[in-house]
């Protein structure tokens, strides 16, 4: 609606057909999203930004943020393996996370299981101790940190 009503202030009519003039319907552009932002004198807006929070009077002024860009990331804060409810084992999150040759190390959470299993059915490591007889929280972050190196 907003860059609607913009259209309108400037004479325009804007539809999912295109940018037209007003006083005769002459089809303005239509192509691509970035020459209709172009003619209503704006940056074009990724649909990320698109929420009425002041992006359009934003991209009046070339004052938009820049977006967070997979090139952004170095490294991976929260994980979790298949021993809880990921999708990978420890080692190829590992092997994963190395090929990425992000510049920090991940730091992967300590992981618990769901909160709907029972104690037959949470992974092994939750519920064996370690050599120590204490819980195997911290040979979990061990085992991902030797995992780690030896991918390198």
């Amino acid at each position: 609606m907003a860059l609607r009503s913009r259209a309108v202030r400037m004479g325009f009519k804007l539809s999912e057909y295109g940018l037209f003039r007003s006083e005769d319907d002459t089809l303005v552009c239509s192509e691509t999203e970035e020459q209709i932002y172009e003619a209503l004198g704006l940056r074009w807006i990724p649909p990320e930004m698109r929420e009425n929070l002041g992006e359009i009077e934003r991209a009046a002024e070339d004052r938009l943020p820049r977006l967070v860009e997979l090139s952004d990331i170095r490294g991976d804060l929260h994980m979790h393996t298949r021993e809880t409810d990921g999708r990978a084992t420890l080692e190829e999150m590992a092997e994963a996370a190395r090929a990425r040759a992000t510049p920090i190390s991940p730091s992967p959470t300590i992981p618990r299981p769901s909160p709907w299993l029972t104690d037959s059915t949470k992974p092994a490591w939750w519920r064996s101790p370690n050599r120590s007889g204490r819980s195997t929280k911290k040979t979990w972050v061990s085992e991902f940190f030797q995992a780690w190196n030896a991918t390198s």
